[in-house]
């Protein structure tokens, strides 16, 4: 391990340590089954990821980078505790997948979850006895200063506050959310959910003519420019046009039906498998994540264990995940990347 310092330059971060935390290994590693693509994992002997919350806990910096939530081994969060013990202290942290570097990004204790979308970030740390939010460009965000007694929102699409007093009265009732700028809003009513344009044009979400009930969009896709929306009681993945039109991806034959599906490059589908083998211990059975195309051949599993949070590249080769392998090693999660393009 070793140790450097350098200088922001920028804002109100100021000068802060860096740490490389592990040493370079770029040989692939797979788990369970071996594959043939290459698989890299982060390293380190003081930072683990966090158990994930959702896919926003990760992502893509540029072609080698990862900005990712995780938990030091050492350092002990100021405030918070459990059972009297004070907890590991989460923070921010930058893994390069080439050199398997791990920098420490954030000095103070991490209070919310990371935002990361067309390079702007947003994120919440605990510093001088009080919860700040941090917005801006990545390198040189800033502290948010409320204007008003009025907690601002966050928009999960761009990462950027915004106060809903600002939001355009609904045209059908019921609730308004942002989706990006130029693309416009979703609108809510009790059992429905309408696409509005940044011309004030309304269009029900629907498939075959029939309106398939309340869309909540999970996340925005930068490779496939599209919105989408994983509805888990009925194992459907819809891909949601900027125009408002609905896709459903397709799933082949054989594969798990209960699994949460995403775009890729090469036409490519990637599906997140949690059929672990009940009848072992500790066995990922045929969970991991897969990849396939409408081309009539087998997919195939990239990666053995439990994705619990994934992030595609924007270019749509790399994808990067927090993966519980289920095993015996204390169930600790892994920082994994893979190429899917070949």
């Amino acid at each position: 391990m070793t140790d450097q310092r350098f200088m922001r330059p920028w804002g109100l971060i100021g000068i802060a340590a860096v740490v490389i935390l592990s040493a370079c290994t770029t040989t692939p590693t797979s788990a369970s089954k071996p594959t043939k693509y290459p698989i890299y994992e982060m390293s380190s002997s003081i930072v683990r990821p966090v158990f994930p919350t959702g896919d926003q806990n990760l992502a893509w910096l540029d072609d080698e980078r990862v900005l990712f939530e995780g938990l030091d081994r050492e350092l002990r969060d100021p405030v918070e505790t459990n059972q009297g013990v004070r907890v590991a202290m989460r923070g921010l942290y930058i893994w390069n997948i080439r050199t398997n570097e791990v920098i420490r990004y954030t000095r103070e204790a991490l209070r919310s979850f990371l935002c990361f979308a067309d390079g702007h970030v947003s994120y919440s740390v605990y510093r001088d006895g009080k919860v700040v939010r941090m917005e801006g460009p990545f390198g040189r965000e800033q502290e948010v200063v409320p204007t008003s007694a009025v907690s601002l929102s966050l928009n999960p699409f761009t990462c950027r506050s915004y106060d809903r007093a600002a939001l355009p009265k609904p045209k059908i009732g019921g609730g308004i959310e942002p989706l990006r700028p130029e693309h416009g809003w979703i609108e809510h009513t009790g059992n429905s959910t309408w696409f509005r344009s940044v011309e004030d044009g309304l269009r029900q979400f629907s498939y075959d003519g029939k309106p398939i009930g309340p869309v909540v969009p999970q996340k925005y896709s930068f490779y496939s420019q599209k919105y989408i929306y994983w509805r888990p009681s009925q194992n459907i993945t819809w891909l949601i046009e900027p125009t408002g039109i609905l896709q459903r991806l397709s799933l082949p034959a054989g594969l798990p039906s209960e699994s949460r599906l995403e775009p890729a490059a090469q036409e490519k589908t990637l599906l997140r498998s949690r059929r672990i083998n009940v009848r072992a211990n500790w066995d990922p059975g045929d969970s991991g994540l897969y990849s396939y195309a409408m081309d009539g051949k087998p997919a195939e599993r990239v990666m053995a264990g439990l994705i619990d949070a994934m992030q595609v590249h924007p270019a749509g080769c790399l994808v990067a995940a927090v993966v519980d392998p289920w095993d015996r090693e204390g169930r600790e999660h892994r920082l994994r990347a893979v190429t899917i393009c070949q």
